[in-house]
């Protein structure tokens, strides 16, 4: 018996040793795995490091940088962003220095189209008023007699950028309605970069004291965020145009003017660079101090592109313009009661008031997806109270035969084609109100 308790106590040191082996064994190959999983983790961070700072490399070669020190890649600005205080000062100093600009300083609107401007081509003159017409052509405050005069207001698709005047919306709409023995007279109160504010202050300035028997006003989805802008570089990062705009704030059921008279172009580079003292700073909605503000991310131009990228790229644009469009926010609100007092002015006057849809490359083809505009409720609130002009459906059947494109010139205004819809689609509405008109008086004699 105690030869077979010692010979059994042996097998069991043994397989306790060999246990104990065993598990020496497995947690030295643990170790070593994890050794190996935290190595190759070490050289997968390594390599990711490495292409990082190559990408970053790279990509700062790709970049330029302004002399405030902002970022650019193509037309993207990176953020944190820098108040233009060099560039403006370069633009207004230019202006100053120019004596043939296209717009200049008007206390009132901010800007306006130079009188009796003609550009070097030919392709842009101005009468002794600002109004675009054909060379040397200047149009009196009184109208002839049995003259149909018409007001176009708006912003540079109603001047008719990148096309010559012969192929403007209002040019096409007058040889029209001539062709319909209407003797016509329109003139073209448009001026580049406007908002419905500026549009509407254009009426209450200069406009009005034409007469013109009928006022169209060109509804530019886009212009209702410059509603609520103040400094024209802000909103449009690389603008060349060194101004302040007047801005209506809402105030209870009515609307108040701020920011009128316009500070002088002078002032704008000292205001950039102290925005955050201006009182009127907290009214300017693409100033937001956030974005200007450093961290430790944003010191990648990687990181701060592709923040930049996911906040707002081609599937998310048009998206993220539907906040403007809300008729529960400020920039739909303004839209509805600068255009409700535009129109009761203009009927004031004796005029009828008409509303243009100018829908955009992007909005066309929204519609010929069969989607919504961003805009939807804002459009249709507007034609709830308005007459409406509505050429959408011609420039779909134009853009179907054709493409888009043919509608509009390289920066994204109307092309010829584009101006010829939409002048023939008013001149149609603008027959058939004369002929109600007629009938009603012939009907009331």
């Amino acid at each position: 018996m105690g030869e077979n308790a010692r010979r059994v106590e042996a097998i069991g040191t043994s397989a306790t040793a060999d246990i104990i082996t065993i598990s020496m064994i497995n947690k030295a190959n643990r170790i070593t795995l994890k050794r190996i999983q935290f190595i190759k983790l070490l050289v997968f961070f390594f390599m990711l490091s490495i292409g990082f700072i190559i990408g970053e490399t790279l990509f700062s070669l790709m970049v330029e940088t302004d002399a405030d020190n902002n970022v650019w890649y193509r037309s993207r600005l990176l953020r944190p962003y820098h108040a233009p205080v060099m560039a403006t000062k370069k633009n207004v100093d230019e202006y100053l220095a120019s004596t043939n600009s296209f717009c200049i300083y008007d206390p009132l609107l901010g800007w306006c189209n130079n009188p009796s401007f003609r550009s070097e081509d030919g392709n842009y003159c101005h009468d002794m008023h600002g109004i675009r017409t054909a060379d040397s052509i200047n149009y009196t405050i009184n109208k002839e007699p049995n003259t149909l005069r018409i007001a176009l207001l708006g912003d540079s698709y109603i001047y008719g950028a990148e096309v010559n005047f012969e192929n403007t919306i209002g040019c096409f709409l007058e040889k029209i309605l001539r062709e319909n023995n209407i003797d016509a007279e329109v003139l073209n109160f448009g001026v580049g970069a406007y908002g419905i504010d500026q549009a509407y202050l254009c009426w209450e300035k200069t406009a009005y004291k034409f007469e013109p028997d009928i006022v169209i006003f060109g509804f530019q989805p886009e212009n209702v965020a410059r509603n609520v802008n103040l400094i024209r570089a802000l909103y449009s990062k690389k603008e060349a145009l060194p101004f302040f705009k007047p801005r209506f704030v809402l105030d209870g059921k009515t609307i108040t003017l701020i920011n009128a008279p316009t500070p002088i172009p002078d002032s704008l580079p000292a205001k950039l660079k102290n925005m955050a003292a201006w009182n009127l700073s907290k009214h300017e909605t693409f100033y937001n101090p956030d974005d200007y503000m450093d961290s430790f991310w944003l010191k990648s131009k990687i990181v701060s592109y592709g923040l930049d990228l996911l906040a707002e790229n081609r599937f998310n644009i048009y998206e993220n313009e539907r906040p403007f469009y809300s008729l529960e926010n400020e920039p739909s609100n303004l839209t509805l009661k600068i255009i409700d007092r535009l129109r009761r002015e203009v009927q004031a006057n004796g005029a009828d008031f008409f509303i243009m849809h100018i829908p955009r490359n992007l909005d066309i083809n929204v519609l010929l997806n069969d989607e919504s505009l961003s805009y939807e409720y804002l459009y249709k609130q507007l034609m709830s109270e308005n007459n409406v002009i509505h050429p959408e459906s011609e420039l779909i059947k134009a853009a179907k035969l054709h493409s888009t494109n043919s509608l509009y010139a390289p920066s994204q205004h109307y092309s010829k084609k584009g101006n010829f819809i939409i002048a023939t689609e008013t001149a149609k509405v603008i027959i058939k109100a004369l002929a109600e008109k007629k009938k009603i008086r012939e009907n009331a004699s």
